[in-house]
């Protein structure tokens, strides 16, 4: 009997130490791509976005190691779970501010409208509860819809085309056109708004390649968000660059375009730093994953909303800003 107990733990502790090397495994993977100097090779560039999980994997690691009496290896996993859970903790904590009624706001929002399929009546409803707005993936035959929607009373600068290349910004109010970020293969608008309390904020929509599985689309992809870095780090004053961004905030290069510009990601901003904006359907997950979709932004933030957009494939990203830097 107690030679039956003894190949019982015997086999029990083995499994818990394979249990804990195939999640510690995968987890110190995922670190080293975060803290990588650069993800555009595969498969870096799509599963640093599942950052966040390692988390979960290096606490399971842990506890089943030490369950094993792998002490040495359960530490490890221990300070991996500890500086994950550290990294991603901020996105979890909200620090956005109260407005007051004299407070002057903006609400801006980035959609993507899913090569022109997203349900045109609902995106404009959508839409018009905003003052600005970024439309990716915006066809030609989407921007008339909207317009029919009531859109056309917004100022815009049309960039629309046809596949996912296009993009629309529209105002409420005035705009200057500006040039639009150049070596880029989709269109990306920029323009300076000037809000009714007379304050110029210039807004970028962005829309860079996606980092599809070859290295020709992962260069293309780094070279496109680094085309937004540098349009970022050119504009001065107040700004907004939003839109699809094809990267999450594990990505080095989107933290390079925030940097360049002293700027905020609005979700991390009010604690909704792991919502995910995609997939929502035809991706690569039958859930959504990743949170791909960015507001970045220099000014205060008061309010975010992250919302479905009927017959889209990614979510829409709305923040009420004030119109001062923070």
């Amino acid at each position: 009997m107690d030679r039956a107990r003894r190949d019982g733990s015997g086999w029990g502790m083995r499994l818990l130490a394979v249990v804990g090397l195939l999640t510690l495994i995968p987890a110190l993977v995922l670190v080293g791509m975060r803290f990588a100097p650069s993800q555009s090779y595969l498969p870096a560039a799509q599963a640093v976005g599942l950052f966040p999980v390692a988390a979960l994997l290096a606490l399971v690691a842990a506890l089943c190691l030490a369950g094993a009496r792998w002490r040495w290896t359960a530490g490890v996993a221990a300070v991996v779970a500890v500086v994950t859970l550290v990294v991603v903790f901020e996105r979890t904590t909200d620090s956005t501010v109260t407005a007051t009624d004299s407070t002057a706001t903006v609400q801006v929002g980035a959609a993507n409208a899913y090569f022109g399929r997203a349900d045109v009546g609902a995106l404009a409803a959508q839409l018009r509860e905003l003052d600005v707005a970024c439309v990716a993936e915006a066809t030609p035959d989407l921007a008339a819809a909207l317009a029919r929607e009531g859109m056309d009373a917004y100022h815009a600068v049309d960039a629309s085309e046809g596949g996912a290349s296009g993009t629309v910004l529209y105002s409420r109010w005035p705009i200057r056109e500006v040039a639009q970020v150049e070596g880029v293969s989709f269109r990306m608008p920029r323009a300076v708004v000037t809000t009714p309390s007379g304050a110029e904020v210039t807004v970028t929509c962005a829309h860079p390649a996606p980092p599809n599985p070859s290295q020709r689309a992962l260069d293309l992809w780094s070279q496109e968000l680094r085309a937004v870095r540098d349009a970022v780090a050119d504009t001065d004053g107040a700004q907004i660059v939003m839109g699809d961004f094809n990267a999450t905030w594990d990505h080095r290069l989107l933290r390079e375009v925030a940097a360049a510009g002293d700027l905020r990601d609005v979700a991390v901003v009010a604690g909704q730093g792991l919502t995910p904006t995609w997939p929502l359907r035809d991706g690569p997950s039958p859930i959504p994953l990743f949170p791909i979709d960015h507001v970045l932004t220099d000014l205060d933030v008061v309010d975010v909303v992250i919302e479905d957009v009927a017959g889209s494939d990614h979510r829409l990203v709305t923040a009420t800003l004030t119109t001062a830097p923070a």
